[in-house]
């Protein structure tokens, strides 16, 4: 349930308000280059904001249609 996995979302992330879809946009302190890398290493694949067209850092995208462990996993590893 994809509204289940974005209600999962810790508050420590900050999310931008949607309306549906797949995938959630998260507000970072970090620019999103250097945190879509450091999380890769951390074996988390989000993309970088600019996929996006954001026009200003610090926006990840992640997917809402992963498994529900390995999302909630992910988001330990994003929120920590």
């Amino acid at each position: 349930n994809l509204g289940a996995r974005r209600a999962a979302l810790p508050s420590a992330i900050t999310g931008l308000p949607t309306e549906g879809g797949w995938s959630a946009v998260l507000r970072m302190p970090q620019t999103s280059d250097d945190l879509a890398v450091e999380l890769l290493d951390r074996g988390v694949v989000v993309h970088p904001g600019y996929f996006f067209d954001f026009d200003h850092e610090g926006f990840i995208v992640v997917s809402l249609l992963t498994e529900p462990d390995v999302f909630d996993e992910g988001v330990k590893r994003i929120a920590s």
